[in-house]
């Protein structure tokens, strides 16, 4: 479920609130789901297949880096260094960034 009000994230600089912009994502329509029901498998096909940024932050909130980190790992991917959420513009103007390293994957 998608709770009312889940468009909220802490930020990884400061654990202070920040919220996602409908108008500045690939997708738009989970943002109108609030309070209704989504599968974590739906949540990862918006994630990968239109790029949604609400969905990533969805994911990241309730798998956690650290299980996602461990996710990657397993899978040999450790180039693929997973921070923070999307639009966390506290911790991008902190230079808490996942490096493009996917060259070495």
């Amino acid at each position: 479920m998608i709770p009312d009000g889940e468009n909220e994230f802490h930020s990884l600089a400061d654990g202070s609130i920040y919220t996602l912009d409908p108008a500045d994502d690939s997708e738009a329509d989970l943002y109108k789901a609030v309070g209704q029901t989504r599968t974590l498998s739906q949540l990862c096909e918006l994630m990968i297949t239109v790029s949604s940024n609400f969905a990533t932050n969805l994911l990241v909130e309730k798998v956690g880096v650290e299980n996602i980190r461990a996710t990657v790992h397993a899978l040999h991917a450790d180039a693929v260094n997973v921070l923070r959420g999307v639009e966390d513009n506290k911790a991008y103007e902190k230079g808490m960034n996942t490096p493009p390293r996917l060259v070495d994957c």
